[in-house]
């Protein structure tokens, strides 16, 4: 699973992940993942949105998006993140973020790691 936090900009930043080979898609795994990325982001890190794109035939990873609150975002800002003209832009925000995921939150524990002496 290789996620991806891209063009951070003050309280806003991008989000991507591939989910490995195809036997790996399908299970939950990247949702699950996705949402951990998440709530660390959000809740610990402080990001006030997240934005995603989509291309329109991946009807996998905006079910995924989905899940995880995102809704389709037309702002212009949205729209600076896609490749492509017909790209779907979605964003979330961490209030959107905590109705969707209520359940895996209540089971999240985030803590800080101590600083290793050095």
């Amino acid at each position: 699973m290789t996620p991806t936090c891209a063009n951070v900009e003050g309280a806003e930043a991008e989000f991507a992940i591939l989910v490995g080979p195809r036997v790996q898609q399908s299970r939950g795994l990247g949702t699950r993942f996705a949402a951990m990325l998440h709530a660390a982001a959000l809740q610990v890190m402080g990001f006030e949105r997240i934005y995603a794109t989509v291309i329109p035939q991946n009807i996998a990873s905006r079910r995924m998006l989905e899940k995880l609150g995102y809704q389709v975002d037309r702002s212009p800002r949205a729209a600076s993140f896609a490749d492509a003209d017909d790209d779907i832009a979605m964003s979330v925000d961490r209030v959107q973020f905590e109705r969707a995921q209520d359940d895996l939150l209540k089971q999240l524990v985030i803590t800080a790691r101590a600083p290793s002496p050095e």
